[in-house]
């Protein structure tokens, strides 16, 4: 059986996935359909809005016949939601775009490039993409825990615990309201799962 934390990891990993976008966008990264019983296992880590949201994208998954038919329904909505919306995103899932001037690759895309290179990470597969952006900032959050769970790096967790309370937890909460305003399906249940798990996270990291 997983343990607490192999279970966050996985969810942490999926949510990156999610908004990366469907995989017909994102160079064959796996379909989000065949995670439900990932979304499942995480469910009991979660408060109760978000183990509800976790619940409610487990009911939307099965109501599609297979993956193909999942993501071609994912991909109009994702690009209405993030790419193109009557001239521009309707919603950024770049942190710059939450900070006071919401200029992209403002002054949290600066830090991340820091982050990347301090690592010696690098940016694989999405080089034209601002490293601000949500699965970017993911994706290094579980870099950071897993050095620092398996002590690779022993300063790692106190890093992740930064990172989630002075960055991650402040804008992707942002993001969670906004895409709960909105009537598309799906996303805003990954929204709010993931804040779920970031909280859980930064609970887990302050034991």
């Amino acid at each position: 059986m997983q343990s607490e934390w192999e279970r966050l990891l996985d969810g942490i990993a999926l949510t990156a996935l999610i908004f990366w976008g469907p995989s017909l966008q994102t160079g064959g990264r796996p379909s989000v359909y065949h995670f439900r019983d990932k979304i499942a296992e995480v469910r009991s880590l979660l408060p109760e809005a978000s183990a509800d949201a976790a619940r409610d994208l487990i009911r939307y998954l099965d109501g599609f016949p297979d993956a193909q038919a999942l993501e071609n329904a994912l991909e109009q909505v994702y690009v209405r939601l993030f790419v193109n919306d009557l001239g521009g995103a309707a919603v950024d899932l770049y942190e710059s775009c939450y900070e006071e001037d919401r200029r992209l690759m403002g002054a949290a895309a600066l830090r991340m490039r820091e982050r990347f290179r301090a690592r010696g990470l690098e940016l694989a597969g999405r080089e034209g993409t601002p490293p601000d952006h949500l699965s970017f900032e993911l994706e290094y959050l579980g870099v950071l825990l897993e050095q620092g769970l398996t002590g690779e790096d022993p300063t790692a967790l106190a890093e992740a615990r930064v990172f989630l309370t002075d960055e991650l937890l402040p804008w992707t909460g942002r993001l969670r309201d906004l895409l709960c305003g909105k009537s598309e399906p799906f996303y805003g249940e990954a929204a709010q799962m993931l804040v779920g798990l970031l909280e859980t996270c930064s609970r887990m990291l302050g034991k």
